[in-house]
């Protein structure tokens, strides 16, 4: 999501390159009364909705609310509150929707990896059919080397997210497995791009994908913290950034002039 504000004059006052669904999320720090220019993309009923209301306090006809951040865990904080209060907020939004526990578990610092991230990053133990599910892991600590992110796994929770939609979801909580049964709202299928996963090629091999995961990982936390990309991708991040699919491609090949 590209965010461009300008004063009566037109002269531009803030160029802004943010994750779509945590700024929608979290919502815009103030009102702006000029001229703007927003590239939003809107895959879903729900991103409408949430792009509405976004609109809707950037310009001041909603209030501007401050969200109060869950606290984050860190090693040696007594846990066991937080840990207690997100399983139980979890299976009461299990009796809404998978859509109100995903959003609910984003809340607390949770993000979707897939079961290749989760196995090189934690001791997860993930077999059988649960190899097929996308998991939301709460992550402590992000690093410049994705391999070297710090999650919690004492919760983790698996979904089908890609391809058919399934009305259960598993909990991984504390060792114990548990299926929940619980309804999607909608039907229609997510893609690597909304769930901001990673699709790489099958020519890639292991070296390569991890390489690319870490610049794609650089390049994303420049944005995030608000500096400028580089003039160019490296060599191997250009070679194959037409053939990986991941959320702002399509910004990363109009700011380098990459062939899609």
């Amino acid at each position: 999501m590209r965010q461009q504000l300008f004063d009566a004059e037109f002269n531009q006052l803030e160029d802004r390159l943010v994750a779509q669904d945590t700024e929608l999320y979290k919502g815009p720090k103030n009102p702006h009364k000029g001229p703007m220019k927003i590239e939003v993309c809107l895959f879903e009923q729900s991103d409408v909705e949430s792009f509405i209301t976004y609109l809707q306090k950037l310009v001041g006809t909603l209030p501007i609310e401050s969200k109060v951040k869950a606290p984050k865990i860190r090693a040696g904080d007594d846990t066991s509150g937080t840990h207690d209060t997100i399983m139980e907020q979890v299976k009461a939004a299990a009796e809404v929707n998978q859509e109100s526990v995903l959003k609910l578990l984003r809340s607390f610092d949770f993000v979707c990896i897939t079961t290749d991230d989760l196995r090189a990053a934690t001791d997860a133990d993930i077999t059988g059919d649960e190899v097929e599910l996308q998991w939301m892991v709460r992550l402590l600590r992000e690093a410049k080397n994705p391999l070297n992110n710090k999650y919690d796994t004492t919760l983790i929770y698996g979904f089908q997210l890609l391809g058919e939609k399934v009305p259960t979801f598993l909990a991984k909580e504390f060792g114990n497995t548990e299926p929940i049964d619980c309804p999607w709202k909608s039907d229609q299928a997510y893609n690597f791009k909304k769930l901001n996963l990673s699709k790489f090629h099958p020519a890639m091999v292991e070296e390569e994908r991890l390489k690319f995961s870490q610049e794609l990982a650089k390049y994303r936390k420049l944005i995030k913290d608000g500096e400028k990309l580089p003039e160019g991708p490296t060599k191997l991040f250009r070679r194959w950034m037409p053939f990986v699919e991941f959320l702002e491609k399509d910004d990363f090949t109009k700011a380098w002039e990459v062939s899609a």
